[in-house]
């Protein structure tokens, strides 16, 4: 670093040297083509020069001249050049914050500034802790996709008992790498979308697969297989599956994960005709996070559940994220609880809190905290940047 900076100090100086040194030993028509190459840069909704001079104790002081045109900044310009104590004259010009290269991420609505404030949650977080595991248990994960695979890990196929390697492409469905991608999609990597929690690793563990009869879906003894072989190898454990039936063997399992210390977290469930606001499991299993959905307006979604299983909301509504060879947008319940066990993974990684204490200060830190009342949205919208203050 020390010799890239001192390299770059000679460029500079060998173009401050031509800029300066050059006209006030040439003639006239020299530095008129100085002052042309240098007026010529010029911002035309910043008509400014910029002037730089030596000041007390070496440090450089800075100024600029309002002009009205070109004409006037080359007076300016003229005027300056070659006067004592004067380090270099230039044009102002504006600079631009830079964004991430991931094509997606300005279409991503959830990752709002004002809301959620993506680019403080990752500068706030550190980087040199253990990376928490997230088990996506639902229709697997392509583990080869090119915005994924730098956080895959092993995984498991709950319907048939085998293992799945983290580069296997599992998702029949398309649904599990999409809620992949919300969690742990690749930062800066010049494709694709931006994942919330950039330090996780996702474990795919496959409980549904697409059958012509059924669609993409699964039974009790594949799910409560699934979420138990998670807890032993995962953080955080994400549902975005429902049934209006519950099962005992999936409580079961869902007890198993909680006294091995992890946080569960479910979708809660989308109503529509057959199930109107119809209670939804695994989120009504106590101990389970319930997460409703809240639409690019922040208001509930109309699709999304509510009861007295929902504990908090989180954006849920055109989410883009990665499917099997690209990406879509989806809605859904399902889209907004990785968002909430993306927050459930900073506040392991970045914390340092236990499963029970991620599980209560996602919802002491909620925008509606402390008031819930089964509404919609339960004790409110998650906040990331709140519970990141580790208090």
């Amino acid at each position: 670093m020390l010799r890239a900076r001192a390299t770059l100090a000679a460029v500079l100086a060998a173009c401050i040297g031509l800029t300066l040194a050059g006209p006030a030993a040439a003639d006239d028509g020299d530095k008129q083509s100085v002052v042309d190459r240098i007026v010529a840069k010029a911002d035309p909704k910043l008509m400014e020069v910029l002037i730089t001079s030596r000041g007390e104790h070496g440090r450089p002081e800075f100024k600029t001249i309002k002009v009205s045109d070109v004409a006037a900044a080359k007076r300016v310009v003229a005027d300056t050049l070659g006067k004592p104590g004067v380090r270099s004259v230039e044009m102002n010009h504006r600079v631009k914050a830079l964004g991430w290269n991931d094509p997606y991420y300005p279409n991503q609505w959830a990752l709002d500034y004002r809301h959620f404030y993506f680019d403080k949650i990752w500068s706030s977080t550190k980087s040199d802790t253990a990376r928490p595991y997230v088990a996506v248990v639902d229709s697997g994960v392509q583990g080869n996709h090119p915005d994924l695979s730098s956080h895959m890990a092993s995984g498991y196929n709950a319907i048939n008992g085998s293992a799945l390697s983290k580069s296997s492409s599992s998702d029949d469905c398309g649904h599990g790498t999409h809620v992949a991608g919300i969690i742990a999609a690749g930062l800066n990597n010049g494709v694709g979308v931006v994942g919330m929690a950039q330090r996780a690793f996702i474990r795919p563990v496959k409980v549904l697969n697409h059958t012509l009869l059924n669609g993409c879906s699964g039974s009790d003894a594949s799910v409560a297989e699934g979420i138990a072989w998670a807890a032993e190898h995962a953080h955080v454990i994400n549902l975005s599956f429902g049934s209006s039936d519950p099962s005992s063997a999936e409580q079961s399992a869902v007890d198993y994960a909680l006294d091995l210390g992890r946080v569960v977290i479910a979708a809660a469930g989308n109503h529509d005709s057959t199930q109107p606001n119809g209670v939804s499991y695994p989120a009504a299993y106590p101990g389970v996070l319930g997460v409703a959905a809240v639409a690019s307006s922040w208001k509930p979604a109309s699709f999304s559940n509510y009861g007295y299983w929902v504990d908090v909301a989180a954006p849920g509504v055109d989410i883009v994220s990665t499917i099997p060879g690209g990406y879509e947008y989806m809605s859904g319940t399902s889209m907004a609880a990785p968002y909430v066990s993306a927050e459930a993974v900073l506040a392991i990684q970045h914390c340092r809190y236990s499963g029970s204490k991620t599980a209560d200060r996602i919802q002491t830190t909620a925008s509606n905290y402390p008031t819930k009342k089964y509404s919609s949205i339960g004790w409110g919208i998650i906040s990331p940047l709140k519970l990141l203050r580790c208090q």
